[in-house]
């Protein structure tokens, strides 16, 4: 993910995704401040880190994006 904390660069990268203008959970292994900064003012995004989130946060939107590590504690979180 960008770590800059600009906007425009999530903005961008948000315009490469299917799930541009649709309800989307970003879900990161760490939530920095950089992050959180970076994507506070995209609508339809909203960001969790992976420990935090639970089935229901999974299901109420139409898109998922994670990072590589993020899918990796979520997949040992769920096989549990």
């Amino acid at each position: 993910f960008a770590k800059d904390g600009k906007t425009k660069a999530w903005a961008d990268f948000r315009k490469k995704t299917p799930g541009n203008g649709k309800s989307t959970l970003l879900l990161s292994d760490k939530v920095g401040s950089m992050l959180a900064r970076g994507t506070s003012n995209l609508s339809k995004l909203e960001i969790k880190r992976v420990m935090d989130v639970n089935v229901k946060d999974i299901l109420d939107h139409q898109f998922v994006i994670m990072n590589k590590d993020a899918l990796n504690i979520l997949e040992k979180r769920l096989l549990k």
